[in-house]
């Protein structure tokens, strides 16, 4: 889940391809990405390990929470 640092310009133009999903991850907060679905519905996920098994937490809509947000909610989660 290697990414780059996100941005707002990188999160407004990502898009969904056909009917599949698509999730890219920052480079700065660990576990954190967005996930863009095909009805054009942008979310923000954070990937966390819980006794061993991968977790996925959503944290909130891309743009009702913002990228600094969502890093910060990252980070206290």
């Amino acid at each position: 889940m290697v990414g780059q640092a996100l941005t707002d310009m990188a999160i407004r133009t990502l898009k969904a391809r056909g009917t599949e999903r698509i999730e890219i991850w920052d480079a700065k907060i660990p576990g954190l990405g967005v996930r863009a679905s095909p009805s054009g519905t942008k979310s923000f996920v954070l990937v966390y390990r819980h006794r061993g098994r991968p977790r996925r937490l959503t944290l909130g809509r891309y743009p009702t929470l913002s990228l600094s947000a969502a890093r910060q909610k990252a980070t206290d989660a």
